[in-house]
């Protein structure tokens, strides 16, 4: 089995592994993943913006935005090797030079941590590795706080990384003080997700629900309930006195489930979705 394949989607060329079982299979059968996330964040930037994407993957979030933005600079970060070494390729096939990328974590502190490296053979969903993954053996990786790097103002700090949102917010501390950029994190259903929100309520930022479905839905099928939506759910969290462009559900309490309010996500009906 070859190890890499392509797809065209977002207008862009992708080199993703074969034996992937998320992210490439939609690239490739659909043209597209989580098109209500890209879609969502580009209504939210500047044209001429700057975002830091942690946990870039393949760069399915910061190749897309670059070219729909073609004034904005991308800050993407990608400590799984092998998928670092295909996030490069995919922006060098691109030719996007507003995006720059790194092969490093983003957490609370500086300095190495063992990061899993999968193969690019396992028939996994590589989306899914973060730093308490089992998957693979572990390799040595640069960990930064994000405060250290000293980046240029940001609009907006993305964060997928698997469990470990928290930890990167804390080490964003000074540059959040600083620019009061947007903040879009996975929301895993877990006690740090309750207690990020808690420490984005005293930061006086206001934290809202999304979902992001992984593809959007196919026409023919006529059930289309959204209970039966696969995708992920995050948060994004806005300064408070700047509010979603996109209406969406606010988040009550950190202990509420993101389930009870699925009903408010109207905007899924533009991706087919509860029509």
């Amino acid at each position: 089995m070859r190890q890499i394949s392509s797809a065209i989607a977002f207008d862009a060329l992708f080199l993703y592994p074969s034996a992937d079982r998320t992210i490439g299979p939609c690239l490739a059968g659909h043209g597209e993943f989580a098109r209500a996330e890209i879609d969502f964040l580009r209504d939210h930037l500047p044209p001429d913006g700057a975002i830091c994407d942690a946990g870039a993957n393949i760069g399915t979030v910061s190749i897309p935005l670059a070219k729909m933005l073609p004034g904005l600079s991308a800050f993407a970060f990608e400590p799984q090797l092998p998928i670092y070494r295909l996030l490069m390729r995919n922006i060098a096939l691109n030719g996007l030079m507003s995006v720059e990328a790194f092969p490093w974590a983003l957490g609370e502190a500086d300095g190495l941590i063992g990061f899993p490296t999968p193969s690019l053979d396992a028939p996994i969903n590589f989306g899914a590795v973060g730093r308490g993954s089992p998957e693979g053996d572990k390799t040595p990786v640069i960990i930064r706080k994000l405060d250290s790097l000293r980046l240029p103002r940001l609009d907006l700090i993305k964060i997928d990384v698997e469990g470990f949102d928290l930890e990167v917010v804390r080490g964003a501390a000074a540059t959040i003080r600083r620019d009061r950029p947007i903040l879009f994190c996975e929301a895993h259903p877990s006690p740090k997700t309750r207690d990020l929100i808690s420490l984005l309520g005293e930061w006086d930022y206001e934290a809202y629900w999304f979902f992001a479905p992984f593809v959007s839905a196919d026409p023919a099928n006529h059930d289309r309930s959204a209970g039966r939506i696969v995708g992920d759910a995050n948060m994004a969290a806005f300064p408070k006195g700047r509010e979603p462009r996109w209406p969406l559900p606010r988040i009550g309490t950190p202990e509420e489930d993101w389930r009870t309010r699925a009903k408010e996500f109207g905007y899924l009906t533009r991706y087919g979705y509860g029509r």
